[in-house]
């Protein structure tokens, strides 16, 4: 996992904790009190991104439309996610707009940012 800029953060983002004994990381909602996340990102490292996964992307509720041994597609209503399986890098379509958003070493934040900005709807990220 990746330390994120606190500038990519919106309230409800999912991020990972990690405590100072590095032990068993939680995913945790970012909340109201943002300042105190920004304080924990720039002064211990303690919030991670969390990476975009086919696994992850299926307990959101995309579901997998088609793909090879070298990339697969996954849609959420008009939302689609191409992740090529080798490289860090995940293709984000809009179909609603023609739009094409490529992100390198996404994640989970990133889409929940992405989606509400083109939807005006939260991503549910709760099964994570």
């Amino acid at each position: 996992m990746a330390m994120i800029d606190v500038k990519e953060l919106r309230i409800g983002n999912l991020v990972c904790f990690i405590d100072e004994t590095g032990a068993s990381p939680d995913y945790i909602e970012t909340t109201v009190d943002m300042m105190v996340i920004q304080h924990a990102i720039k002064q211990d490292d303690f919030f991670q991104g969390i990476p975009i996964t086919e696994e992850r992307l299926i307990e959101i509720g995309f579901v997998e439309v088609m793909g090879n041994d070298y990339y697969k597609f996954f849609d959420f209503g008009e939302f689609r996610v191409f992740i090529q399986r080798s490289g860090d890098s995940v293709f984000i379509h809009w179909r609603g707009c023609e739009i094409d958003h490529l992100i390198n070493n996404c994640f989970i934040h990133s889409i929940q940012n992405l989606f509400y900005a083109l939807t005006r709807q939260e991503l549910d990220v709760s099964k994570l």
